[in-house]
């Protein structure tokens, strides 16, 4: 903070300074309300407010617990004790006369620009100093007590004895336009004294040396003129310069600042001065004492450090500090803190780490295959997908070429496509390669070329899909329609070939009535049991074209047909092939004929003995296993067996019609893919896990329906559930749930009007179901109003979303429910309370 006007020179608080502190007087007690900077104080080339001189005296009085005559006292002192050798020649030797015209000229020109003071000699031994304020505001009696006591100063210089001082007035008291003061003294000169004493001046050259001490301060005011402009132009650098400077004494309290510091701490500067730094600002995961202490620690070195301001909101800035502790024989002490503001550059590096964390998040979490090429067509890197998919490490794929990994008979075509792809824009191309378990894969990949910083082509990138389970879905879609318009051709068939067949069974017969040659008759049984082979047969390919949609469909336990097919299978069991089922206690139901499924397992387990007969193992197994799958929804039967497996080429053949393998021993093809249709009819899937050496594993899925027996009509009612939620939706479909289980239900979509309905009809009430998060749903408050009608009534939760901890209490997690639900897990839990 600087003064309005500057009017009195620093050379005057410079000396106060000096003797102040000399007699122990503390600097802050000295300086307290003086805004300006100690260094301008003490510099004697400045110029201040005359109001600081005057509150700089006020303290020294308060400081001494003395009265305003005191500063006379001090004016004296400080005078008497800065006297130099040519000063005391001077004024020993000069006429006063003399004296005087110099203290008028140096006042006005070097000390006050608000008071001038003049001599006048009145006698002898009797003068009269007159000071005369410029502006009053700009006066005081602390001035006038000082001014006394320094021209007290100057006449004792001259050796005057018993001198006396008379206050004729005071300019600070009245309304005298001066003070003025009369000086008297004893000391009557001898004339020869006088004679003498006029002489040695002049023969010391009074001139001379009056020359020299105006030379000397001419030359002293034009070098200070120098350092100020200096001084000026580095202060205007450091005013205007982005950086923040901060000066700090060695206790960390800031003295000085600059503007950049002010832009980044967001607060005035009479807010920062004489704050402690550390109050300002704080250093993420350090203290800033600690850093200082560092410093006082290792002078010579600087510390940088990361800092933030401690202001909230949009002024919260980050900084890079440099600190060091600069000492110096001039000054005291201190700590230099220059801070770069990095805002902007923290940001930019926080959006580029997001940036980069989100690339590298979607690069290694892409089911996607991605993978880069040189212009050779080796790998630069792969992304886990590519790993995962390929079966070789990073480090592997890196090593290899991507000639190393397609099929050896593709690889002019592959060697064609990264030609054409290097030259040209992007292109999409279907890719097959071998993984490192021998397994060919079929990827759907999309090319684009690799430069480097240059602008120069570097290789290329690929992004790909792995569509090796499409393509056998696809090729699985096209057999599916293959079997269906052969299964449509062979019920428009039907029933043609069952007249044919019935004229030739019937015929036969009748040939081996009515033959008595036997080898006639056994011509006729010949054809008649082929007859009925072929009758057999048409009735295979009748059920396998409508799915076995001419049988009824019912709910069944499963668990007692497995248990029924187990009786007559574990007959098959010998000394060579054990048979074991797995069936679990809990009764599993289906929607389907129980028939058809009794005849797809026994022709599961048929086909597994038949298999271990020709591979002839000493010992063979057959399991067979009922269990529910991990969703809960679907029942799974497995039937598996030790045999030699299935061959890779004929796996996607065996639920083809009239496909087998045992045309020696007479099969007709049709039995898997009786039950491929069978297992269709009921919405189910089939599928076989085989390998050759490993056996053979066929598994079956089917839809698992409610063991909860349907109700029926004229049931009695089970009570009254409450259905509160602001969803019609879901109010409508957990009331159709809940009715097909008769429970009466009411819809509410809030709570406050369903409690009131509630309070009404108590004794209707089975339960409540209420959604967590409904608009100003308040659970804690919910269940206390609930309590207090009636304190057993259960309350049952169901949200979108898990319970909050802090809700676990309210809401335990037998009576909660977690959106989206099946009508069989809605009512499980229903039923519990």
């Amino acid at each position: 903070m600087h003064s309005p006007s500057k009017d009195l020179s620093c050379h005057t608080t410079l000396l106060i300074f000096k003797h102040a502190t000399a007699a122990g007087i503390k600097e802050e007690v000295l300086l307290n309300g003086i805004g300006e900077f100690r260094e301008t104080l003490l510099n004697p080339h400045e110029w201040i407010g005359a109001g600081v001189l005057i509150k700089m005296l006020d303290n020294y009085m308060k400081a001494t617990g003395g009265s305003v005559s005191e500063l006379a006292k001090l004016g004296y002192s400080v005078s008497s004790s800065q006297f130099s050798f040519f000063q005391l020649f001077f004024f020993k030797l000069a006429p006063l006369k003399l004296i005087a015209t110099k203290i008028r000229k140096i006042t006005d020109t070097s000390i006050s620009k608000c008071f001038s003071m003049d001599i006048e000699i009145k006698a002898s031994n009797r003068v009269e100093f007159i000071v005369t304020p410029v502006h009053r505001d700009k006066y005081s009696v602390h001035m006038c007590q000082y001014n006394k006591g320094c021209a007290t100063a100057s006449l004792q210089a001259k050796n005057y004895s018993n001198i006396q001082v008379k206050e004729i007035s005071c300019a600070a008291l009245s309304d005298s336009p001066s003070c003025r003061y009369e000086f008297s003294w004893d000391y009557k000169p001898r004339i020869i004294e006088k004679i003498s004493s006029w002489l040695l001046f002049r023969l010391n050259s009074q001139e001379q040396i009056l020359a020299y001490m105006e030379k000397s301060h001419q030359k002293l005011r034009s070098q200070y003129e120098q350092i100020k402009d200096l001084q000026e132009f580095y202060s205007h650098i450091m005013m205007s310069m982005g950086e923040g400077v901060v000066w700090c004494n060695t206790d960390g309290v800031v003295v000085f600042t600059n503007t950049g510091f002010l832009k980044f701490i967001s607060i005035d500067e009479s807010a920062v001065l004489n704050r402690l730094f550390l109050e300002l600002i704080s250093v993420p995961g350090k203290k800033m004492a600690e850093i200082l202490q560092e410093c006082r620690n290792n002078p010579s070195r600087s510390v940088k450090t990361e800092i933030v301001n401690k202001q909230d909101g949009a002024n919260r800035r980050v900084g890079e500090a440099t600190v060091t502790l600069i000492k110096s024989q001039n000054r005291k002490d201190g700590f230099l803190i220059v801070i770069r503001d990095i805002t902007e550059t923290k940001e930019i590096e926080k959006m580029l780490y997001l940036a980069e964390n989100r690339y590298r998040s979607l690069y290694e979490n892409s089911p996607a295959i991605i993978i880069g090429l040189d212009t050779e067509g080796r790998t630069i890197y792969a992304n886990p997908a590519m790993v995962t998919q390929s079966g070789y490490s990073e480090e592997e794929l890196k090593a290899l070429s991507i000639f190393d990994l397609i099929a050896p008979d593709s690889q002019k075509g592959v060697q064609q496509i990264f030609s054409e792809t290097m030259s040209a824009s992007n292109e999409f191309h279907e890719i097959h390669f071998k993984a490192k378990n021998n397994e060919w894969r079929s990827v759907a990949l999309s090319t684009y070329q690799l430069y480097d910083q240059d602008g120069a082509l570097a290789g290329l990138a690929g992004i790909g899909v792995d569509i090796t389970e499409t393509k056998r879905l696809n090729e699985q879609v096209v057999k599916a329609q293959r079997m269906e318009l052969l299964g449509q051709l062979a019920g428009g068939l039907a029933h043609d070939f069952s007249n044919i067949i019935s004229l030739i069974s019937g015929y036969s017969r009748l040939i081996t009535i009515k033959s008595k040659e036997k080898k006639t008759v056994d011509m006729g049984q010949t054809v008649y049991n082929a007859s009925n082979r072929a009758y057999e047969l048409i009735r295979k390919l009748v059920a396998f074209s409508r799915g076995n949609t001419e049988v009824e469909f019912a709910k069944m336990c499963l668990s007692d047909v497995v248990k029924e097919v187990e009786s007559l299978v574990v007959g098959y069991a010998t000394s060579s092939i054990k048979v074991t089922f797995v069936i679990p206690e809990q009764q599993l139901y289906i929607y389907g004929n129980s028939g058809s499924i009794y005849q797809c397992i026994l022709n599961l387990c048929v086909n597994a003995r038949d298999a271990l007969r020709d591979v002839g193992r000493q010992m063979g197994t057959i399991t067979v296993r009922l269990f529910k799958t991990e969703n809960g929804e679907k029942v799974r039967i497995e039937v598996e067996d030790n045999a030699a497996g299935i061959a890779p080429h004929l796996i996607e053949k065996i639920f083809d019609p009239f496909f087998t393998t045992k045309k020696e021993s007479g099969g007709t093809g049709l039995g898997l893919s009786v039950v491929y249709g069978i297992v269709k009819s009921h919405k189910g899937t089939i599928k076989v896990d085989s390998r050759p050496g490993d056996g053979t594993t066929f598994k079956m899925e089917l839809p698992l329906v409610d063991s909860v027996p349907s109700s029926s009509k004229g049931t009695e009612k089970k009570g009254t559930v409450v259905v509160i939620d602001d969803e019609p939706a879901i109010r409508g479909f957990c009331m159709e749930v809940l009715r097909h289980y008769d429970y009466d239900t009411v819809e509410f979509p809030d709570e406050s009007s369903a409690l009131d309905w509630i309070a009404a009809h108590l004794e209707k009430i089975k339960c409540i179901l209420v959604d967590v998060n409904m608009p100003g749903m308040v659970p804690q408050l919910f269940v206390d109003q609930v309590v207090g009608l009636d304190a057993h009534m259960s309350i049952f939760w169901m949200s979108g979303q898990s319970v909050p901890d802090e809700l676990k209490t309210v809401i335990p997690q037998h009576s909660f429910i977690r959106k989206p639900f099946t009508p069989y897990v809605f009512m499980k839990h229903i039923q519990k309370l």
